[in-house]
């Protein structure tokens, strides 16, 4: 028997930008969640986590996006941050041309709005613009 919501839920989504230095301290917020209730998706610790400060946080945001790393966020009608996902770059050796994703969260108030796969289509295009990605061949569907 299929339980049927007696509203639907509300949309709260906003839009998705690149995050920078200053959003180091909600960053650390959103994560520290997802660390929390799901440690077993994540490769990292809540305790460890937990431990770093935000002025380190937001100094690994800019110099991973200067090494063409990045995170991406989207953000609610309110300006909260409800989910992230985290595009990593190999800098040198056989595997420059490989970004991996890492990091991938949306609060459970804000799943089923199709937030995952607009994180995922807006890290993938904007991967494509990285000069060594965007020469790559795509193994994606």
């Amino acid at each position: 028997m299929h339980k049927h919501l007696s509203t639907p839920p509300q949309k709260i989504f906003s839009h998705i930008f690149e995050l920078t230095p200053h959003d180091a301290k909600r960053y650390k917020e959103l994560r520290l969640r997802g660390l929390h209730e799901h440690p077993e998706a994540f490769g990292e610790l809540a305790s460890d986590f937990e431990q770093r400060s935000v002025e380190d946080i937001a100094y690994q945001i800019d110099q991973r996006s200067k090494e063409g790393s990045f995170i991406l966020a989207a953000s609610s009608t309110t300006d909260e941050l409800i989910g992230c996902v985290g595009l990593g770059v190999r800098q040198h050796g056989k595997s420059a041309h490989r970004g991996f994703v890492w990091g991938m969260y949306v609060l459970p108030e804000a799943r089923n709005q199709g937030v995952a796969k607009l994180l995922i289509n807006k890290l993938i295009e904007r991967a494509s613009q990285l000069p060594p990605l965007g020469k790559a061949g795509k193994t994606y569907p």
